[in-house]
């Protein structure tokens, strides 16, 4: 800890913001997604197929791998959007992340029925789905996991 206090600067504390990234007031589903393209965790199929929520081709429809940066210059895009529109949540930021909202961040639109990170959801056997809570992915008598 000590160590950690003495490498503290004034100058590195200038840097440090303590306030919401640009784009907070926007619509949650808008500032989710700003959120996601800037930290490079969006639901692009590369992200999804590393994540165990697809599985084969990590391409667009136009061939292209579909990886974090590729979200920015799709082609489907009007225009293509930088890290720095990213960052002020600018007109083309937000146009971009809009764009990747109504296509369920790109890969929904090829993977229907992908469930990417929603509640779990349990086949039955008459044929309905049950969502799974976490306490019941565990059974009924188990206690919730420790965090």
């Amino acid at each position: 800890m000590t160590l950690w206090r003495s490498s503290i600067t004034e100058d590195l504390c200038e840097h440090m913001k303590e306030e919401p990234a640009a784009g907070y007031h926007m619509s949650y589903a808008t500032w989710k997604a700003l959120n996601r393209l800037r930290t490079g965790v969006s639901r692009c199929k590369v992200n999804l197929g590393k994540w165990g929520y697809i599985t084969g081709d990590e391409l667009c429809e136009y061939g292209e791998r579909q990886d974090p940066q590729h979200l920015l210059v799709c082609k489907n895009l009007k225009d293509p959007c930088t890290m720095e529109d990213l960052y002020a949540a600018n007109g083309r930021a937000v146009q971009t992340a809009e764009f990747w909202i109504t296509h369920e961040d790109g890969a929904a639109v090829e993977c229907e029925g992908a469930d990417y990170g929603r509640t779990p959801r349990k086949p039955q056997a008459n044929g309905n789905v049950r969502h799974v809570t976490p306490r019941a992915q565990f059974g009924r008598d188990s206690k919730k996991p420790k965090r």
